[in-house]
């Protein structure tokens, strides 16, 4: 009883372990799935890298082994993985690799993939990517000096430059300076310019005290030779005043003629700038051909005041800036 049973136990184990249909025993086959079919990094910037990931995915009841070969014209692709492998049925493994770009050129190479599985013995993956140049800000300045000339303190005055972006990388303002405050721009930094892009700049001058303004705008950049810089330069003039400065000349030298008897007379801002039976005697700002500064030379007629000293040169050239600064009412 004891020997039969053992009999039947060892038929039906040789059962369980199976047989081929010639009387072998089954041998479980590996069935390797891998993805992606072709892997392309896209463009790369020279000198930098990118990783691409491809997956062995072991489908089938038994071992999947094998190795891992590049094959390539260069050196731009490399295995990160180990170049042998072993993946236990329905698992999965990723095989990474890297592309190096050292030149601005088209690449091109092969994954190869050999194994056990009976199907796919040796399986070749395409790798492809493109190598470009190093993207690089650059900037240019449409002007290396803005002259704002001669203008009256408590005045202003506006020029413009440009900013380009002339690279090939996205150009990033991150700060105009300018030390004097007499001068200020319009623009909100930081700012940034895409290739082949310019931006405006209004800079004005507005000087609140006379005197010579001249300084620099520092632009700063995320180029490597920031900071760049633009003279910049304005004279400021105090304002002849004409209330305290030119009326009492006339009042001292001129009232006894002209004094509102008909014709000119200087007895006031509007008087004057009312002009004589002839027309205007002051242009404002333009003393030389003004015909009052004519007549107090001595040009196109009898030096005025008639009769009477000259008035001196200094008292002369006051006079001429008060109507070169526009011969305003103050």
């Amino acid at each position: 009883m004891i020997k039969k049973r053992y009999i039947v136990l060892l038929s039906t184990l040789f059962f369980i372990i199976g047989c081929s249909d010639m009387g072998g025993p089954i041998i479980l086959q590996p069935q390797m799935d891998w993805s992606p079919s072709a892997l392309d990094f896209g463009v790369t910037t020279v000198g930098h890298d990118q990783t691409g990931v491809i997956t062995v995915t072991n489908q089938g009841e038994g071992l999947l082994q094998g190795e891992i070969i590049l094959d390539q014209d260069s050196s731009s692709f490399s295995l990160l993985s180990s170049n042998n492998f072993s993946i236990e049925a329905g698992d999965t493994s990723t095989i990474l690799i890297q592309f190096l770009p050292t030149a601005a050129a088209a690449y091109s190479g092969s994954l190869i993939i050999n194994s056990d599985d009976p199907g796919n013995a040796e399986v070749t993956i395409p790798l492809s990517g493109t190598g470009v140049a190093q993207r690089v800000p650059a900037i240019q300045l449409s002007a290396s000096s803005l002259a704002f000339g001669s203008i009256l303190s408590g005045s202003a005055s506006s020029k413009q430059f440009s900013i380009v972006s002339s690279g090939t990388d996205t150009l990033v303002v991150d700060s105009m300076v300018i030390a004097d405050a007499s001068y200020s721009h319009d623009q909100m930094t930081p700012i940034s310019i895409a290739p082949g892009n310019f931006v405006s700049v209004s800079v004005t001058f507005e000087p609140m005290t006379a005197g010579d303004h001249s300084t620099q705008i520092m632009v700063y950049s995320n180029v490597s030779t920031s900071p760049h810089q633009i003279a910049v330069s304005g004279e400021a003039e105090a304002p002849v005043g004409y209330a305290s400065s030119i009326q009492p000349i006339f009042n001292d030298n001129c009232i006894g003629c002209h004094g509102g008897n008909g014709g000119l007379s200087l007895g006031s801002y509007a008087q004057l700038m009312s002009g004589s039976n002839s027309g205007a005697v002051v242009i404002p700002g333009d003393a030389a051909n003004s015909r009052i500064i004519q007549r107090l030379k001595g040009i196109g007629g009898s030096r005025m005041p008639l009769n009477n000293p000259a008035l001196p040169d200094a008292t002369i050239q006051l006079i001429e800036t008060w109507i070169d600064q526009g011969a305003l009412d103050n």
